[in-house]
């Protein structure tokens, strides 16, 4: 819990846009995180691309591309189907990714329906390209839907249940600023 009150924080450091205090406080999270979740969590895929966003914002290339391969690793080993979509991101092909993110989600409802850590996770990929490029009311809907697939496989105290929680509030931020 306490990694995801690091992350709130860092929210909030991000907003005013004090990036060394945004690293700060995801290392914080990050530590924590790499302690207390085995290797190949599939919690630790999110805290590592969670790691690499911000230390590409800071124009820290050469970190930003090991936390990457890291996040790509953990993330084939649980869900490999998604990864076209992973790459166009991480290439900044965002439209590309957001299509094939949207294809991957509908497979994955088809094949495991609304109520499985599958589905779950290509909601995240979902949301996470869709507030990339700027779709907040989508983003939102797959963010709500992600948590309530959460809540229900593994509880409101979940981590990934936490993490949709910041998740909605950042992209309920990001919906009032553009009004």
């Amino acid at each position: 819990m306490l990694s995801v009150i690091y992350n709130n924080i860092e929210i909030v450091y991000q907003k005013i846009g004090d990036y060394q205090q945004v690293l700060k406080y995801i290392e914080k999270a990050f530590n924590i995180d790499t302690t207390c979740l085995p290797v190949n969590h599939v919690d630790l895929a999110l805290t590592y691309t969670n790691m690499c966003l911000i230390l590409t914002h800071l124009k820290l290339y050469d970190k930003a591309i090991l936390y990457y391969q890291q996040a790509i690793e953990i993330r084939n080993k649980h869900f490999p189907s998604q990864y076209p979509s992973f790459i166009q991101f991480k290439l900044n092909a965002f439209e590309e990714a957001l299509k094939s993110s949207k294809k991957s989600l509908n497979i994955n409802l088809e094949l495991f329906g609304t109520k499985h850590a599958n589905s779950m996770s290509a909601y995240i990929q979902f949301w996470t390209y869709t507030t990339r490029t700027g779709r907040f009311k989508e983003a939102l809907q797959g963010a709500i839907k992600t948590l309530e697939i959460s809540i229900e496989i593994f509880g409101m105290s979940h981590s990934i249940s936490c993490k949709c929680q910041n998740t909605i509030e950042f992209i309920c931020s990001k919906m009032s600023d553009e009004t």
